[in-house]
């Protein structure tokens, strides 16, 4: 429960920072500046920040088993893995964003909005080295059981934006948006980073191979294909967060307001879910370092359990966001009625958002742990792109927009239930385990010792006792 904490407090704190920054820039530029910074932060998150994210869905799977069968070393060439391909994927896009204020014009965006959130991605593509070396480096902890340095970590990043918002935004206008976002990536980055370096936590961190090795051995052409098998549908899932560039760019095509009025639902929406994102990684690493224990049984249990308690907390976020929703409102708004006023109209339909959206990651992390990456990547396609942005195109305004593409999350989230719903746990532990299936008629004891094989199920073994420990009993 301690570590299920610090992941969801860790994911909340990373996306109050860009909150931090989208009410600095609101209060202190306005309006139109928010739409911008809103459709450069999205863009840069959904084309660049959702790669490393997909990526990373196969190191929770593949990292989380090795770890279970004690392959403390594959642990580490996981994640030097990871980092090569992210580097690999990451660079055309990066290329790409210098070309980002002709596609947000053809897109019909304010030709004002247009050309800041093209100098927004300029700077931000320096941020895409932390951001993905921080999440790299957080996972490859989160598979050994460590989760509270990068949570301190992401606390020293908001420490950083709160008091550096006002004097940067003051001194280097929009561009200090970028900065600052920049500046809270680094810090997190350099503090998970040094932890490692330092402290050494873990039996996977004090196994790492040398640079040089661990890159060749990363770079083995078996490795890649097995972990490409799991990452490329990994990728393709986070399609999800895409879908939500389809609908920040029909909210700009009803103007800056509706736009700016759709970017303070957006801030909400990140920040609450991350706490179901946090109770996935969670159930995911422990489930999945089950598995590789070969304990199927004990895997479902722990899955199951996690998503009743995600629900649970989902459910509360959304209560609490409609309580609170004037006073939000209120500080994201700052002194513009009109945005106001178009804020409370789609709050309904935010609130609704928020479950449907928040059992989603709940769902896909029973999926990935099952290396369902490729069904989860399926029904996002057919839920969200075949349904779902057909009927989105077909809003006519904010209201409408928000009334129609939540529906579409329903849809979803069935598709993921029946994807995992008929699973084999058991014969998943065998797979994750590396175990053959114990054939009828085998030797029962060969049997019950190949149940504890694994090296992480030490304190599992049967023990023989010794005449010092009878002795003990006896007294």
């Amino acid at each position: 429960m301690r570590t299920l904490l610090l992941l969801q407090a860790t994911g909340v704190l990373s996306f109050v920072v860009p909150w931090q920054i989208t009410r600095a820039v609101s209060s202190l530029l306005g309006p139109e500046a928010l739409a911008a910074y809103a459709l450069g932060q999205l863009t840069g998150n959904l084309t660049g920040r959702s790669i490393v994210n997909g990526l990373l869905l196969a190191y929770d799977t593949l990292g989380a088993q090795a770890f279970g069968r004690g392959e403390f070393r594959e642990v580490g060439v996981l994640m030097l893995r990871a980092v090569l391909l992210a580097a690999v994927l990451l660079t055309p896009v990066a290329v790409a964003w210098s070309w980002a204020e002709k596609c947000f014009l053809m897109l019909g965006q304010e030709p004002f909005v247009a050309s800041y959130a093209a100098r927004y991605l300029q700077i931000f593509r320096f941020s895409i080295v932390p951001v993905a070396l921080f999440e790299v480096f957080r996972r490859f902890a989160l598979s050994q059981g460590i989760a509270w340095p990068f949570t301190a970590a992401t606390i020293a990043s908001n420490i950083f934006v709160a008091l550096a918002a006002a004097p940067m935004l003051s001194l280097w206008g929009f561009d200090g948006s970028a900065l600052l976002h920049l500046g809270a990536v680094t810090v997190q980055a350099a503090a998970g980073l040094l932890y490692l370096a330092i402290r050494r936590p873990g039996e996977a961190t004090q196994a790492l191979p040398g640079l040089l090795q661990g890159v060749r051995d990363a770079a083995r052409t078996d490795g890649l294909c097995e972990f490409l098998k799991l990452a490329v549908p990994g990728v393709l899932s986070m399609t999800e967060w895409w879908f939500w560039e389809v609908t920040c760019f029909r909210a700009g095509v009803f103007g800056a307001h509706s736009l700016a009025a759709h970017t303070v639902a957006y801030m909400a929406v990140p920040i609450l879910f991350q706490v179901p994102r946090g109770i996935q990684m969670g159930f995911v690493a422990r489930a999945g370092a089950l598995l590789g224990e070969g304990r199927g049984k004990a895997a479902k249990k722990v899955a199951l359990g996690g998503l009743a308690v995600g629900v649970l907390f989902v459910l509360m976020d959304a209560a609490l966001v409609w309580a609170a929703q004037e006073e939000y409102i209120a500080q994201m708004a700052g002194s513009s009625n009109e945005l106001t006023v178009i804020c409370r109209k789609i709050w309904p339909f935010v609130i609704f958002f928020l479950v449907v959206d928040g059992l989603f990651p709940l769902n896909q992390g029973i999926c990935n742990i099952h290396s369902h990456q490729g069904r989860v990547s399926v029904s996002m396609i057919l839920s969200l792109w075949v349904v779902g942005v057909p009927i989105t195109i077909s809003s006519a305004d904010l209201v409408s927009l928000w009334q129609i593409f939540p529906l579409c999350y329903i849809l979803l989230n069935a598709l993921l239930v029946m994807s995992y719903a008929c699973s084999d746990w058991e014969l998943a532990a065998q797979r994750a385990s590396h175990k053959a299936e114990v054939p009828i008629g085998a030797d029962m004891e060969k049997a019950n010792i190949s149940k504890f094989d694994s090296p992480n199920s030490k304190n599992l073994q049967p023990q023989v006792l010794g005449v010092e420990d009878v002795q003990n009993i006896d007294s």
